[in-house]
C-alpha cells in the first residue's frame, strides 16, 4: 500500500468532537486507487480511516478494522515525514 497526494486538513472539529486530520489517497496496488479517504481523530485521541461518502451519504468503500488501523499508520508516518512537516494548505 502507498500514501499519495495527501493533505493536511485544519478544520473544527464535529459536534461529537471528531476532527478530521488528513485527506489521501491510497494505492492498494498497481492496479487499484482509492481517492479521498480521510484520517480521522475520535474524542478519545484514537485515529480512524474513513472512505469517501457518495452523493446520497452511504459510504464508497468497506475497510476492515486491521487495515484501518494500517493504513492510519501509513498516513500518520507520511504526515510526519519531513515534506509534510511545514507544508500548512488552506
Amino acid at each position: 500500500m502507498k500514501i499519495s497526494d495527501i493533505r493536511r486538513l485544519y478544520g473544527p472539529p464535529s459536534r461529537q468532537g471528531f476532527r478530521a486530520l488528513a485527506a489521501f489517497s491510497l494505492e492498494v496496488n498497481p492496479e487499484i486507487k482509492l481517492f479521498d479517504l480521510q484520517l480521522i481523530e475520535a474524542v478519545d485521541g484514537r485515529l480512524n480511516v474513513y472512505p469517501p461518502k457518495s452523493g446520497n451519504g452511504s459510504l464508497t468503500a468497506a475497510l476492515a478494522p486491521s487495515a484501518r488501523q494500517a493504513i492510519a499508520h501509513l498516513v500518520v508516518k507520511e504526515l510526519h515525514s519531513e515534506q509534510h512537516l511545514y507544508s500548512r494548505t488552506a
